[in-house]
């Protein structure tokens, strides 16, 4: 190939020649230069490397090993002010270095520790995106946010709901009014609960159920696989001195994804044999009564509690 013709810095195709004759001075080629249109790839301002529209760059994302002692400013756990470390002193007591390196990790994807200019600073996803999403909200041809109304720019969410919601599964429903308005229904969903034995959870209800289990000192595992005729499933908790499942059903029949999940695995846990007991949202308005009674009730080998 002649050393003159430039190549996709993404693929490594020819790159585009815009009519015919000038190349990109991208370098992209056709596909990625439409991408790029479409705002589904950007370059990093960092080391320039493209990568797709709305995700960090890798060159921002940071795994820990060991517990790092700069680059925070507060405690990721309880935001008391740190020098430098992830974690106050309080919050380091209470859990063991390899618990904290799994929260600290668990919360990579929304806070990445980097020195700029020979200074320590937080970077969040909120603030790297920032750019873009205000000059889309400065757009003439604006939007409102699917779930606040707020404007949005030419986005579906606005700013806010963007940071809060990103890398999320939403789970909505639709309900037809005059405003068209939508309905989070796992608004409780957060992505990160830590538990008082440390477990970090997915939701307030799960965490409500883990400090109840150790409260109790019933010994339990969160999202322990199960393996059923080869397809692997997570139940929420597993009791192993007692040999039972526990699944939390987090909404209600309205809503059509959660109720296609559960029809599907109870036949599947039914096959397997296995001992399940249910809890629903309405149980955790008074979590202790209700396991007591679950607890004390349940019947080996029976799904017990599902339509309750």
């Amino acid at each position: 190939m002649d050393k003159d013709i430039k190549v996709c810095p993404i693929c490594g195709e020819p790159t585009y020649l815009v009519y015919g004759k000038h190349p990109r001075k991208d370098g992209l080629c056709y596909k990625h230069s439409q991408m790029l249109f479409r705002k589904e790839i950007e370059q990093c301002p960092d080391c320039s490397k493209w990568h797709e529209t709305g995700k960090l760059c890798d060159c921002r994302k940071t795994h820990f090993n060991e517990l790092p002692s700069t680059g925070f400013n507060k405690c990721i756990l309880c935001d008391t002010k740190t020098t430098g470390y992830a974690f106050c002193n309080d919050c380091w007591k209470k859990y063991t270095n390899e618990d904290l390196l799994k929260i600290l990790n668990a919360n990579n994807h929304l806070e990445t520790a980097k020195a700029i200019d020979g200074k320590n600073a937080i970077h969040t996803e909120k603030e790297l995106n920032e750019n873009t999403i205000e000059e889309t909200n400065n757009s003439t041809n604006s939007k409102k946010c699917l779930l606040c109304n707020n404007e949005s720019g030419e986005f579906v969410f606005c700013k806010s709901c963007f940071a809060k919601y990103r890398n999320k599964t939403l789970l909505l429903k639709i309900t037809v009014t005059k405003d068209q308005q939508l309905e989070l229904l796992d608004e409780s969903y957060e992505g990160l609960y830590v538990c008082k034995d440390g477990h970090v959870v997915k939701s307030k209800s799960e965490r409500d159920i883990d400090n109840y289990l150790f409260e109790h000192k019933i010994a339990h595992a969160y999202e322990k696989a199960l393996v059923i005729n080869g397809e692997i499933f997570h139940p929420d908790f597993y009791l192993p001195e007692l040999d039972v499942y526990l699944e939390h059903w987090g909404y209600d029949e309205s809503n059509l994804e959660y109720t296609r999940r559960k029809e599907y695995k109870i036949p599947k846990y039914r096959e397997k044999g296995i001992t399940l007991i249910s809890t629903y949202e309405k149980d955790m308005k008074d979590v202790d009564t209700s396991l007591d009674i679950k607890l004390a009730k349940y019947k080996k080998d029976e799904l017990n509690y599902l339509d309750e």
